[in-house]
């Protein structure tokens, strides 16, 4: 029984949230939850312009615990630059809890994507940086800004790709199969602070369409439709479902969560 008092969809009211790729796609959608939540959201992103866009769609967003309306600021950050990175991920997390309240649950959804056929030393070590290096090295900073309790959190995001990549993400493969790795060992180095990845499947964001071929949106569609056992493509506010998950559940921890469709069960057609 939920002890008295305590409701299950207030777990995450009055919260901070930092969403890390938190303007676009599956970020985007894992902070709009949380402002329906009730949570006070800092979103990041490496565009100016995506940013401001996010900001302004999220400042529409309702929430029926509270009046007071969405509680959302948003700031740059550079993931790319290794060289800078740890003062990056420092300036981000200052301005996160620039309002006196540590963070309670940080979301890592950014990175980019490399095909094997345009792969260069320089395009691995960016992509890597991105994916890998950042949240590793946003790890070893966090305990400074993030409240040490096991209703704290961080969720990176891994892939159903590292595990049935198809032709040409043999790069992506190798990167993204390191996420789950990272965040078993990072949910023994940074305890009683959560750790956990949600692997994702196949889903439909504004980055994904970006690799469609002009007008061949629909047969995508229909291609990936018949590689998922529930006949349709992943859609970002579903999967957003699971990062609400990792943050409200307070005995998840060192666990990769899959939400693919059913992908990995899926027989080729």
């Amino acid at each position: 029984m939920c002890p008295k008092g305590h409701s299950y969809l207030t777990k995450l009211k009055e919260r901070l949230v930092l969403v890390i790729g938190g303007t676009s796609g599956v970020g985007f959608c894992t902070a709009e939850a949380a402002l329906e939540h009730g949570a006070k959201v800092v979103v990041a992103s490496s565009s100016p312009s995506k940013l401001s866009s996010a900001l302004a769609r999220l400042q529409t967003v309702t929430s029926p615990l509270t009046t007071a309306g969405p509680h959302v600021r948003g700031t740059t950050c550079d993931l790319s630059n290794a060289d800078g990175l740890k003062e990056s991920l420092e300036t981000l997390l200052q301005f996160a809890t620039a309002e006196g309240a540590q963070i309670d649950h940080v979301i890592y959804t950014a990175g980019d994507a490399i095909d094997i056929s345009c792969a260069t030393p320089t395009g691995i070590a960016r992509m890597q940086t991105v994916r890998f290096t950042a949240p590793a090295v946003l790890a070893s900073v966090l305990r400074k800004y993030v409240v040490a309790s096991p209703d704290s959190s961080l969720t990176l995001t891994a892939g159903t790709n590292a595990l049935r990549p198809p032709r040409g993400w043999g790069v992506m493969a190798g990167v993204v199969s390191g996420m789950e790795g990272l965040a078993r060992g990072l949910a023994v180095d940074l305890q009683p602070i959560r750790v956990n990845a949600v692997m994702l499947g196949v889903v439909w964001t504004e980055h994904f369409e970006q690799g469609i071929p002009e007008g061949r949106d629909a047969e995508a569609r229909e291609n990936l439709m018949r590689t998922q056992l529930t006949g349709r493509v992943g859609r970002p506010e579903d999967v957003a479902e699971a990062y609400l998950y990792c943050m409200k559940d307070g005995f998840v921890t060192g666990t990769v969560v899959v939400t693919d469709g059913g992908r990995l069960l899926a027989q080729p057609s």
